[in-house]
């Protein structure tokens, strides 16, 4: 593994938003040249789940 990029967005819009946006092309023609072909790409949605209900109880096992 050479890099990891490590992005947060308040919602599943803003990352669209993002990945539309002229930021983005220019952040990846910036690592197509670093990596050259044959790099993989992999990408990862993290969520938190939180019981929003009150009051929060511990989930039965």
């Amino acid at each position: 593994m050479d890099a990891v990029s490590v992005l947060a967005f308040a919602s599943l819009n803003d990352v669209e938003d993002f990945l539309v946006s002229s930021d983005h092309e220019t952040i990846a023609a910036s690592e197509d040249a670093l990596c050259g072909e044959g790099s993989e790409w992999w990408t990862a949605v993290n969520y938190s789940v939180i019981n929003r209900i009150e009051p929060e109880l511990a989930t039965e096992r």
